[in-house]
């Protein structure tokens, strides 16, 4: 299974949410995140969410929440730029988004995707994503870089989880729903 995770603004951005997450983090949503954390038996990261993921978590100590389970699951970033990874425990993928994952796929039993907008999107196009589990934040940030930018394909989900958390935030969890019909009606 991959399912990707992240923070979310109601405008649909996804950047820099240390910036805008801090304020609606509660005891619930950080025992969620470790749930979700202990779950997976590998992180697959875009090369930008590894490179922020490098320069903040292996200086964390382990009283930091989710510092010791992010430092030491098996992490793989995919990345055609990238040539070796500094951070422990990662590996560097190039290659065909969908080869590269279908191994992985076959490696790992469960492979978190914390951020990385672009990979999610091209899961997702490529039906290689299981799972999106959004964290919904009451905020408008106004600009930064989206999960679904203008200009994206249709996408069909269905929610399959949704669960208020305090100071207004909502976990939602979406599955893709797969077009098996000539008008594109969901299986």
């Amino acid at each position: 299974m991959i399912y990707a995770s992240m923070f979310l603004t109601l405008d649909g951005v996804m950047e820099a949410p240390q910036v805008w997450h801090p304020a609606y983090a509660s005891e619930e949503s950080i025992t969620m995140l470790a749930e979700q954390m202990a779950g997976a038996t590998a992180m697959l990261l875009g090369r930008q969410t590894y490179e922020d993921f490098a320069g903040y978590w292996p200086r964390q100590p382990s009283e930091v929440p989710l510092a010791d389970a992010t430092n030491n699951i098996q992490k793989y970033v995919l990345s055609r730029t990238l040539s070796e990874a500094g951070w422990n425990k990662t590996t560097v993928l190039d290659g065909d988004l969908v080869e590269v994952v279908r191994t992985l796929k076959e490696q790992e039993h469960s492979v978190l995707v914390p951020g990385s907008a672009q990979l999610v999107r091209g899961l997702l196009h490529e039906h290689l994503l299981d799972e999106l589990r959004i964290t919904l934040d009451p905020i408008v940030v106004g600009s930064g870089r989206r999960l679904f930018p203008g200009g994206s394909p249709t996408t069909r989900l269905e929610l399959r989880d949704c669960r208020p958390l305090p100071h207004g935030v909502i976990y939602l969890v979406y599955r893709p729903v797969r077009a098996t019909g000539p008008q594109g009606s969901p299986s």
